[in-house]
């Protein structure tokens, strides 16, 4: 597995309660700029239409070699592939808890060459939650230095 893409962020800001990979239907421009590490899923979100997941918000940059009109839709929504309990299982997610989204965490090629995204169920932390993260890797970063 070669991770392209990991959104750090993501963990910290968001409380992750489970965790799915997705195929990603892309176009072939799109896959030879992603094996460039050219994407960006910072601010991308997952969203609901007609029954099925769509990647949105998710930047592709255009390859140097590509200059065609195709090629402009760099911001487009990008169909998911999961199974389809898969997606009755992230949907029931959104619809029955209050305050859950679904975020994408890492871009990566699978061993068989294919690019995957790893989604995840996700409920915000709030901002006391994040402060009490960063006191404990601090209090542990002091502690491997003093070599307790």
């Amino acid at each position: 597995m070669k991770v392209i893409y990991s959104n750090k962020k993501a963990y910290y800001d968001y409380e992750i309660i489970s965790e799915y990979i997705a195929g990603i239907s892309l176009k072939g421009w799109e896959v030879k700029s992603i094996k460039n590490y050219q994407i960006d899923i910072s601010n991308a979100f997952v969203k609901e239409l007609n029954g099925e997941l769509f990647l949105v918000n998710s930047k592709v940059s255009l390859n140097k070699s590509l200059l065609f009109k195709e090629a402009q839709q760099i911001d487009k929504y990008r169909k998911l592939l999961l199974k389809k309990n898969e997606i009755k299982q992230i949907l029931q997610f959104i619809k029955t808890r209050r305050g859950i989204t679904v975020i994408p965490l890492e871009v990566f090629i699978n061993s068989a060459g294919f690019i995957k995204i790893k989604i995840g169920v996700c409920k915000g932390k709030k901002k006391y939650d994040k402060r009490e993260i960063i006191k404990k890797r601090d209090i542990e970063r002091q502690i491997r230095s003093f070599g307790v």
